[in-house]
């Protein structure tokens, strides 16, 4: 009898009590958990023949025989065709979940719409805060220059006072 490989032992031990019971989102299908956790097996065997995932387990020894392994040519091989193309269906099933219920590129498309909003929201409100800042830089220096023709006024009398003498004719009708 074959070792089972990595894969196949990570899988959940189930009671025999527990086998029997059908999955309730596949009973018309009349899919038991059994019939999962075999489901469950088989793709992580297929799953460990990608190369990634392979390079950090230990070579067996016919690995080590063949350097030359590759797990890409062995799923494409023709008796894996009926698997591909089941596996390719729940893919589609898995991809909205992945992308909350919208494809890949309509996905990506509303993110970078989003981000894009987001980096001209964020440039306007710098431009606000500039142009207040500016605002109120250019307030304040009207403000003082009021000030100062107001101070220079007042010397300006002050200076013209000292000079004013009274003396000459009052008219006293």
């Amino acid at each position: 009898m074959a070792s089972n490989d990595g894969a196949a032992t990570a899988t959940p031990s189930t009671s025999a009590s527990t086998s029997s019971e059908i999955i309730p989102q596949l009973s018309e299908f009349g899919i038991t958990e059994q019939n999962l956790a075999t489901a469950i097996r088989v793709l992580d065997a297929v799953a460990s023949l990608d190369p990634k995932k392979r390079k950090k387990k230990r070579k067996t020894s016919e690995q080590q025989a063949d350097d030359s392994y590759d797990g890409v040519s062995q799923y494409r091989q023709p008796n894996l065709r009926l698997f591909r193309k089941s596996l390719s269906a729940c893919l589609s099933l898995h991809q909205l979940t992945m992308y909350e219920g919208k494809s890949e590129m309509e996905y990506y498309e509303q993110r970078i719409a989003e981000r894009t909003l987001k980096r001209q929201k964020m440039a306007e409100k710098a431009q606000q805060k500039k142009y207040v800042a500016a605002t109120n830089l250019r307030q304040g220096r009207v403000d003082k220059l009021e000030r100062l023709k107001g101070d220079s006024q007042e010397e300006e009398e002050a200076k013209l006072m000292q000079f004013l003498v009274p003396d000459g004719h009052v008219d006293t009708n």
